[in-house]
């Protein structure tokens, strides 16, 4: 092999070397900037991860009004904190009239009590806001939760006023021996709607007050029950009563399609009673 061969080989030789070294070179490069991106998204990740299970802590203040024991306590809400990795940093209660309470509702722009304030010092998380926003909760600032009773009965701030306290009237005829028990079927109705009788009362259509309001709403069959207009703050209650009463003019809840209960009652305007019809057997 003459010297120019050689000379050619040789530079083949260093060009394929100088080649490879190169390519090493881009490979350990592309392999140092993989490592640290899959780092950094490892790290982000396990960061968001580590954040997620650390629990939201904060301060819950319940917020009553003054002497309001029917009003609902939202037990069921701060039950549901602790079941959504919630630390209770402050368990606090406050009359409304406390002048700590009234910053608070000025604040946040409460219209309605008892409510439940959560406050932390980091952000409100989104699996945990999500969670209050499913029970009615209002995400008021990114550190702020707020929980306004939505069940009657609850005190209307505005007005100064309780809303969702009802009074209900039992009309009867003493004289129909096979006339439904009115207070036996009414009231666990009443209650599976979570209506809060404030006051009730049993008359006799032949009493004074009874054959008033027989004639007031022209109450045509007994026994029924006349409920007082705060019922129209019971929304399923409300969407209910359609099909077996009417709503008066000054807001009364009359029950009047006693037929639709399958019961025996009396019809004042023939005085005859009038007995469920039974089916016959097949």
């Amino acid at each position: 092999m003459n010297e120019m061969q050689k000379s050619i080989k040789n530079r083949a030789v260093l060009g394929f070397s100088n080649a490879l070294v190169f390519i090493l070179i881009v490979v350990l490069a592309v392999n140092v900037v993989t490592m640290g991106l899959f780092t950094f998204i490892v790290d982000g990740k396990l960061d968001e991860a580590l954040d997620l299970a650390r629990p939201q802590e904060g301060a819950l203040t319940l917020i009553s009004p003054v002497g309001c024991d029917k009003c609902k306590t939202l037990d069921v809400v701060k039950s549901n904190f602790a079941s959504k990795n919630v630390e209770i940093s402050e368990d606090i209660q406050m009359s409304y009239a406390d002048e700590d309470a009234k910053e608070l509702i000025k604040k946040y722009a409460i219209k309605k009590l008892p409510v439940l304030i959560f406050e932390s010092d980091e952000k409100i998380k989104t699996s945990f806001s999500e969670s209050v926003k499913k029970l009615g909760g209002v995400v008021v600032d990114e550190d702020a939760l707020v929980m306004e009773q939505a069940v009657p009965p609850y005190f209307d701030l505005d007005s100064g006023k309780m809303f969702g306290e009802v009074t209900v009237t039992f009309i009867v005829d003493d004289g129909c021996k096979n006339c439904y028990d009115v207070l036996s079927v009414q009231k666990p109705i009443l209650s599976k709607f979570g209506i809060y009788v404030a006051k009730e009362s049993l008359v006799d259509v032949s009493d004074d007050t009874g054959n008033e309001l027989v004639e007031k709403y022209n109450v045509t069959s007994v026994p029924t029950m006349i409920l007082s207009a705060d019922a129209k703050y019971y929304e399923q209650f409300v969407s209910a009563w359609g099909s077996v009463g009417s709503i008066e003019s000054d807001g009364s809840f009359v029950l009047r399609k006693l037929d639709a209960m399958g019961l025996a009652y009396k019809d004042l305007k023939s005085g005859k009673v009038v007995e469920p019809i039974q089916e016959s057997a097949k």
